[in-house]
């Protein structure tokens, strides 16, 4: 039986739980999920987009109700730093706040005062300087040495360009490998160098689409390696490896950031500048689009008309608050409570829920009803790496993909959890127009111009 050894260090903190949401536990079936989609990423690619090839070559490589797999993931020493709900992690950086906003609860930062700490909402592990890690193992049950190789090419893809656990593609759960035994299946470099990460990334992507291809030929499908790298017109119905770009970027005349926290922050910064609306007077800047919600949280938007929101190109759903529109009521809540006996904690947390709030949601037509379509996926992938010098930079990948598939649409449509009665009555929802993928190119050029950056386009 062929072993694959490797020692893995998380480098940003990695929310991941089981059935009970309150454990940190690091699930091989989870990590499996990861994998698949990083083999239909490159699998699309090197296939044009062809969904029903893809999902053929997937069952034969992971298993399918009719096939069982020829390998297995597991997990064994685990040294990782585990923290739990309420733990004080901060202060943390605003940035990394943005990114992480269910995730971490903001401490007060009152004028004049020391700022209060950040506190987790969900356990993590937790990046550590100590280098704590866990170990990996792939066991295979066959001889099949394409096989095999595959799997080491789509881990790889997962080490290097993905993570695990929640709020992946804003860059939490990303990975780095400390030690390898056993891989040397195809000759893949492991850790970003300094320099030339345009040619590391391109020879690695070469070899492993390489690999994929003969697969693919053992299965009776012809694949071209090269494809992943022409990106052609057409547009994909997932996200994989066809219309996609990439870039690496680190702070100009320097070698990288020296702490994961910089690079993070950094990334949830950029972000929420680019999508802030300069005119907005919000304490953390609202979003363009708001000057969209804002009528309609206040009925003035018509149910019949079809709004334009930008900012829905980075995923769905979106959810919209204005704390400023229930103030008042807040207040009349909190002093309410604390006559009631209280805690000043227990007053902020009742008056707290009291909130206005939409959100921006997909929805499928099934027949004659409309179903709610629970996740869009952001296409743009963020995530902090780690050279080997010890520095980190920042990864940004974006799969250029069909947004929704045919008979759905975006709706914007209130929360009633929380809509104070007071206030006014709940608008009616308004359709959205289905979101444009150009924002999320703007977004990466805005980067390339940035002259604080030094930028590597892959």
């Amino acid at each position: 039986m062929k072993e694959l050894n490797f020692r893995v260090r998380v480098i940003t903190p990695l929310f991941m739980s089981g059935a009970d949401q309150k454990t940190v536990e690091m699930r091989p079936p989870s990590i499996r999920g990861a994998l698949r989609f990083w083999f239909r990423a490159m699998m699309g690619g090197l296939l044009k987009g062809d969904w029903q090839k893809v999902r053929q070559l997937e069952a034969s490589i992971f298993g399918s109700p009719e096939q069982g797999s020829s390998w297995q993931v597991k997990v064994g020493e685990n040294t990782l730093q585990t923290l739990r709900a309420h733990d004080a992690v901060g202060p943390l950086d605003e940035g990394i706040l943005y990114l992480g906003f269910n995730l971490f609860r903001r401490g007060r930062r009152p004028r004049g005062k020391p700022p209060e700490p950040d506190t987790l909402e969900r356990g993590c592990f937790w990046p550590s300087e100590k280098e704590e890690n866990f170990s990996l193992q792939v066991a295979f049950c066959s001889n099949n040495l394409i096989v095999q190789q595959v799997v080491l090419g789509t881990l790889w893809l997962l080490i290097h360009c993905g993570g695990l656990g929640a709020r992946v593609r804003r860059g939490f759960g990303a990975l780095d490998i400390l030690e390898h035994r056993g891989n040397d299946l195809v000759d893949l470099a492991w850790g970003w160098p300094q320099q030339g990460s345009k040619d590391f990334f391109h020879t690695q992507l070469n070899r492993i689409a390489g690999v994929y291809a003969q697969f693919a030929k053992l299965c009776g499908i012809t694949a071209d390696p090269k494809d992943i790298f022409n990106r052609t017109a057409m547009v994909p119905s997932f996200s994989c490896f066809v219309r996609w770009q990439g870039l690496i970027f680190r702070p100009a005349m320097d070698k990288g950031w020296q702490k994961w926290t910089e690079a993070l922050g950094v990334l949830g910064r950029e972000l929420r500048n680019f999508r802030r609306d300069p005119t907005s007077q919000s304490q953390f800047g609202a979003t363009g689009d708001y000057k969209v919600v804002a009528p309609f949280l206040d009925g003035e938007l018509s149910s019949n008309s079809v709004a334009d929101l930008r900012y829905d190109g980075f995923g769905l759903p979106i959810q919209y608050r204005s704390a400023t529109r229930t103030g008042n009521v807040q207040e009349q809540a909190r002093r309410e409570a604390l006559r009631e006996g209280l805690s000043e904690q227990q007053a902020n947390e009742r008056a707290r829920r009291l909130q206005v709030r939409a959100i921006l949601q997909a929805e499928r037509q099934v027949g004659d009803r409309w179903e709610r379509i629970d996740r869009r996926a952001s296409p743009l992938i963020m995530r902090p790496i780690r050279f080997q010098d010890g520095s980190y930079g920042n990864l940004l990948l974006f799969f250029n993909a069909e947004f929704l598939p045919p008979n759905t649409r975006e709706l914007l449509k209130p929360i009633s959890e929380g809509w104070p009665s007071s206030y006014r009555r709940m608008p009616d929802p308004v359709p959205v127009q289905t979101a444009d993928l150009q924002v999320v190119s703007d977004f990466l050029n805005s980067l390339k111009q940035n002259q604080n950056y030094e930028v590597e386009e892959l």
